[in-house]
C-alpha cells in the first residue's frame, strides 16, 4: 500500500459523518438568513471537533480500546460497567436511528434534483446500496469508498460557492470579527451541533485501530484528522456561501430551493452539481450511522472486531431499517 493511502482513512470517514443532510439545510438557511455572518461558528465547530477527535485517536491508539470498551471497563463493579455500557450503546443506537431517516431522505432528496421521480423509492436504493456496503464486513473497503465520496461532496458545494459566493472582503470581515446578528443564535448552536457529532467518538476511537495498530502512528492519524476536518469545514462553508449568494433574503429552508438559481444561471449542470453534493452528503452519513452504532454496540458488549459477527449486523441493520420505515411513513424522529 503506498504511504499516502496508508497515512489516510478514519479521519475520512468522520467528516463522511458529520457533513449530511443536516448540515447541508443549516448551512443553506444560515447563509440565505445571515449572509457570511456566522462563517466563524463553522469554523470554531471545526477546532473543537478536533480537540475532540484527537482525544478519542489517542484514546483508540493507546489502549488498543475503543471508547465504548473502555467505558464498559472503567469500573470494577458489575453493576457499573453494565450501567456504562447500556447507556453508551443504547444513547448511540437510538440517536443514530433517528438522524438516519433524514440521511436517507436527504440523499433521496438530492438524486430528485437530478433526476426527479419518487423520493421514497431513492431512499430504498439508497438503502440497499448501504446494506449491501456494509454487509461485506470489510473496513477497508468502506472507508475508500466514503474517502471518495467526501472528495465528490466537497468538490461539488466548492464549485457551486464559486460561482454564488460574496466579496472575500466581506467573507474575512466575519471570520475576523466573530459577531451573532439578531436572531441567529439558533442557527449557531445548529451549525456547531451538526459538526461536533458525540457518536463520532465512539466511531473514531474504534477506526483509528482498523487502519493503525499503535501510539507510534499518533503523528500519521493527527494529520488524516486536521485534513479531514478541514475539507468537511470547507464544504460546510461553501454551502454557507452558495446559499448567501443564491438565496438572500430567504429562509432557506427548502433544499431544493438553492437548485433553482443554479440551474437558472448553469442549466442543468448547475443544478446538478449541487445535487450529486447533496446525494454525497446523505449516501456518506447513510453509511456511518448505522456503522458507528454497531461499532458503539460491539464495544459496549465485548463483541470484538469482527464486521461479521451476528450482533455487530443485527443493529447496524435495524438502525438502516429505523431510517427506512420513518421516510416511508414520513415520520420526523
Amino acid at each position: 500500500m503506498s504511504e499516502g493511502r496508508r497515512r489516510f482513512g478514519p479521519g475520512f470517514v468522520i467528516t463522511a459523518a458529520f457533513i449530511g443532510p443536516g448540515t447541508v439545510i443549516t448551512c443553506t438557511a444560515s447563509g440565505a438568513q445571515y449572509g457570511s455572518a456566522l462563517i466563524w461558528a463553522l469554523i470554531f465547530a471545526g477546532l473543537t471537533t478536533i480537540v475532540l477527535q484527537e482525544m478519542a485517536v489517542r484514546m483508540g491508539l493507546a489502549t488498543g480500546k475503543d471508547l465504548a470498551t473502555n467505558l464498559r471497563e472503567v469500573s470494577s463493579n458489575e453493576v457499573a460497567r453494565v450501567f456504562f455500557g447500556v447507556i453508551a450503546a443504547g444513547s448511540i443506537a437510538i440517536g443514530c436511528a433517528a438522524y438516519q431517516a433524514g440521511n436517507l431522505a436527504g440523499g433521496a432528496a438530492g438524486i430528485s434534483v437530478m433526476l426527479g421521480g419518487d423520493e421514497k423509492l431513492w431512499v430504498l436504493l439508497q438503502a440497499a446500496i448501504a446494506a449491501g456496503l456494509l454487509w461485506t464486513g470489510s473496513y477497508a473497503y468502506i472507508e475508500k469508498i466514503l474517502m471518495t465520496l467526501v472528495a465528490l461532496m466537497g468538490l461539488c458545494f466548492v464549485v457551486t460557492a464559486v460561482i454564488f459566493a460574496p466579496a472575500l472582503a466581506e467573507v474575512f470581515a466575519a471570520i475576523i470579527q466573530p459577531t451573532i446578528p439578531d436572531g441567529a443564535m439558533l442557527n449557531v448552536l445548529a451549525l456547531i451541533g451538526t459538526t461536533v457529532v458525540p457518536y463520532n467518538l465512539f466511531l473514531h476511537s474504534r477506526i483509528v485501530g482498523e487502519k493503525w495498530r499503535d501510539r507510534s502512528n499518533l503523528g500519521a492519524a493527527r494529520w488524516d484528522l486536521l485534513l479531514a476536518v478541514a475539507i468537511g469545514v470547507a464544504a460546510s462553508v461553501a454551502i454557507m456561501l452558495t446559499a448567501a449568494g443564491a438565496l438572500a433574503g430567504t429562509d432557506g429552508g427548502n433544499i431544493s430551493g438553492m437548485a433553482r438559481p443554479l440551474r437558472s444561471l448553469l442549466g442543468p449542470f448547475g443544478s446538478a452539481v449541487f445535487g450529486i453534493g447533496l446525494w454525497a452528503a446523505g449516501m456518506t452519513s447513510a453509511i456511518t450511522a448505522p456503522l458507528a452504532s454497531a461499532y458503539t454496540v460491539a464495544g459496549a458488549s465485548g463483541w470484538g472486531r469482527d464486521h461479521r459477527h451476528a450482533g455487530f449486523r443485527a443493529v447496524w441493520i435495524a438502525v438502516l431499517a429505523t431510517g427506512v420505515v420513518f421516510v416511508l411513513l414520513s415520520a420526523r424522529p
